[in-house]
């Protein structure tokens, strides 16, 4: 057995995303997209690793989970932050933040602002 272990959060037609835990603590995430022939994956380490064991991970990601997926896999192209988390927001949890999809799209729309394009 590996030392990282993955716990699935979420899977759609093609794509997957993991907490990865070492230890039952939770020391990052990886995001899984799955296209024809190639393998995309984007790691945030919540913590400080050696380039060795940043390997290790994506190994054990590539032995794991890529692997047991039934996609053929000509490539895995790998992106590697570190970085924490900073929260998990929802629609509802914006709507009863900062009112309803109308408001908060009018103060987010840089485009409002922008020339228009012909």
């Amino acid at each position: 057995m590996g030392l990282y272990t993955f716990q699935r959060q979420f899977r759609t037609v093609s794509s997957e995303g993991y907490e990865i835990r070492e230890d039952n603590q939770r020391i990052g995430r990886v995001d899984l997209h799955f296209a024809m022939e190639n393998v995309y994956a984007t790691i945030v380490l919540e913590i400080e690793l050696e380039e060795s064991e940043v390997a290790q991970i994506i190994e054990e990601i590539d032995d794991n989970l890529v692997v047991t997926a039934s996609v053929k896999r000509e490539d895995l192209n790998v992106w590697v932050y570190q970085g924490r988390e900073v929260g998990f927001y929802t629609d509802e949890f914006l709507n009863e933040e900062f009112g309803d999809e109308e408001e908060l799209g009018d103060e987010l729309d840089p485009a409002e602002d922008a020339p228009s394009v012909r």
